[in-house]
């Protein structure tokens, strides 16, 4: 205890006499050009005193910038970690919004598992599942000449695949994907759009059985309002994309 309080008074004196310091620096560097002003005959004193007074002057400047500079700094480690803690939670909230959109979709939707895929870090030409309305999340890749997922991010057009097209050679899947892909009827891509157009990720629906609802007018409309409130969110809330018309490197 009696460690913390010495400690604790070091700290306060030593904050004491650094304000007392820079306080001191600045009387001393307004009243070094005040005197000479008010007192011109000081003008005529030795050489070697007015020189000692300006190097006096000048150490009083530089006890001021970087008393100012320190003070920036803190100011600005203190914003920054609280920006970045408000960035995270941003981040966790969108995150969790995107999954209960997900999960509690339009009633037309119900049916259809939900994959909400973006562009793979490092690369160009790729995506991958980020959120999922099926849980655990199965960590899928596409290429943009791979499967609809795939059209639909390099073209960004709507791609849908039934029957058969689902899982041949159409979308130019591998026998691997085809195995996969052997218990689906139908796959909608629907690319996730910002405000200038550019295509920032995929909503791709799919299913064991084809209703016919994702190709029927409001089957368009469910699935395309999801993937834009999914984008105000991967942009707005999540920071994940931009609404830049060039993505940033």
């Amino acid at each position: 205890m009696k460690q913390r309080l010495v400690e604790w008074l070091s700290q306060r004196l030593s904050r004491r006499g650094r304000r007392l310091a820079a306080l001191g620096a600045a009387l001393g560097l307004v009243a070094v050009p005040t005197i000479w002003t008010l007192f011109p005959s000081l003008g005529g004193i030795w050489v070697v005193w007015r020189a000692l007074v300006l190097v006096a002057w000048g150490i009083a400047a530089l006890l001021i910038v970087r008393s100012a500079d320190r003070q920036a700094q803190q100011v600005d480690e203190l914003m920054g970690e609280a920006e970045r803690h408000r960035s995270r939670e941003r981040r966790k909230a969108g995150e969790l919004a995107i999954n209960l959109l997900l999960r509690g979709r339009a009633a037309g939707l119900q049916p259809y598992s939900l994959d909400v895929y973006l562009p793979v870090v490092g690369r160009s030409n790729g995506v991958r599942v980020a959120f999922s309305s099926e849980a655990p999340v199965s960590v899928v890749e596409w290429s943009d000449a791979k499967g609809a997922t795939g059209y639909a991010f390099a073209t960004g057009e709507r791609v849908t695949a039934r029957g058969e097209h689902a899982r041949n050679d159409t979308y130019q899947l591998d026998q691997e994907q085809k195995e996969a892909a052997a218990h689906l009827e139908i796959v909608v891509a629907m690319p996730i759009k910002n405000q200038a157009a550019r295509t920032i990720g995929v909503l791709s629906a799919y299913a064991d059985q084809d209703d016919g609802f994702l190709v029927s007018d409001q089957g368009f409309e469910e699935h395309s309002s999801l993937a834009e409130a999914i984008a105000r969110l991967l942009i707005d809330v999540c920071g994940l994309a931009t609404d830049e018309v060039i993505p940033p490197k």
